[in-house]
């Protein structure tokens, strides 16, 4: 998302430098229509790292390498406290002085105090500069005073004072914060690589899941692919608005809509079961007429009647036989095979055909 914000402000710049910018000024418009192309082209190369979490070797490197920003954010979050604190520090140690000893020091004393902060001549943000490059060896004492040839402004004894500021400084700065941040990035580095399967496993879940939930096209070729499949939707919707939909197709959408998957799942397997069922050959099985949702249409399907399942005469005299402890009627011969004929004949609608 920064790489095609940052893309677009340059691409505007250029645009509204070229149509509303005098062209005296255009060198300048155009330098900074640079840095915003070259700072999208930087995020472009950073976000390379999101898509090598794929491999199981540098899955874990961008994990850790994104970790470790968080371990410098924290750290830069503590060094800004402490630099801009012994940045003060540098300010107030550069105000000039002398004592009154003769006439004239009493006009300089009294010509100091006619404006407010005048006697500040060391700059905030420039001490601030020199303080925060000094973590990397780029600054030293002498570089903190602004009067260092200049015996009248201050005394020489006052040249101490910068030393030990600037040692304690570099102290507190360089040898514990350093360290500190080392030791965070350490401790990062061995927790992430005792746990590296894992780690690259969940690096590439969140790849996977963020390729289907956002365009697969990457991010300068988006803009075209976007409008393109946004008119193709719109064609879609009007060539289907033209096309009028009949009433029984529309409530057959809206159900098969609100049916959950394990509904749908349901469905399928019995109608799979239907296709296996017996057809029963009894005349007396009559087929029953259902009404569909609209009403107006029918759908017959053959089922077998709940009389017509078993001998039902047979099972009360076996349930009172069975509760009363009474004697069962002797069954002849012909109505045992009468009754084996008609129970092969009857197939239960739940049941389904035994496969060959």
């Amino acid at each position: 998302m920064a790489v095609l914000l940052f893309g677009m402000i340059g691409v505007a710049t250029h645009v509204v430098g070229w149509i509303f910018v005098m062209p005296k000024y255009w060198p300048t418009l155009m330098y900074c229509r640079n840095q915003c192309f070259a700072l999208s082209f930087l995020l472009a190369c950073v976000q390379i790292l999101d898509f090598l979490s794929f491999h199981h070797l540098f899955g874990p490197w961008a994990i850790i390498i994104g970790d470790l920003m968080k371990d410098l954010g924290r750290f830069l979050a503590v060094l800004a406290i402490f630099v801009f604190g012994f940045s003060m520090h540098i300010v107030a140690l550069n105000q000039p002085f002398r004592n009154l000893n003769k006439p004239e020091d009493n006009k300089y004393a009294r010509q100091a105090r006619r404006k407010v902060f005048s006697d500040v001549t060391m700059n905030p943000l420039f001490s601030f500069e020199l303080l925060f490059f000094a973590v990397f060896g780029q600054t030293t004492t002498e570089q903190t005073r602004v009067h260092r040839n200049d015996t009248n402004t201050q005394p020489a004894w006052t040249n101490y004072l910068f030393k030990i500021v600037f040692g304690i400084y570099m102290l507190v700065s360089v040898v514990v914060l350093i360290n500190l941040l080392i030791a965070m990035m350490s401790d990062t580095y061995q927790r992430i690589q005792a746990q590296s399967d894992i780690e690259w496993k969940y690096g590439l879940s969140k790849l996977i899941r963020n390729m289907h939930r956002t365009n697969t096209a990457p991010s300068p070729l988006n803009l075209v692919t976007t409008w393109l499949m946004w008119l193709i939707h719109r064609c879609k919707n009007r060539l289907s608005k033209k096309k009028r939909t009949s009433l029984v197709h529309m409530i057959g959408t809206q159900r098969q809509d609100q049916l959950s998957a394990r509904s749908k799942a349901g469905a399928k397997w019995l109608s799979k079961v239907k296709r296996g069922q017996v057809v029963p050959k009894d005349s007396t099985r009559l087929s029953v007429v259902h009404l569909s949702p609209l009403g107006s249409q029918l759908s017959i399907s053959n089922t077998t009647r709940i009389e017509n399942v078993v001998d039902w005469e047979i099972i009360a005299k076996k349930y009172r036989t069975l509760m009363r402890d009474e004697p069962e009627e002797p069954i002849t011969k012909e109505s045992e095979a009468d009754t084996a004929d008609e129970e092969s004949e009857i197939v239960p609608n739940n049941i389904a055909a035994a496969p060959p």
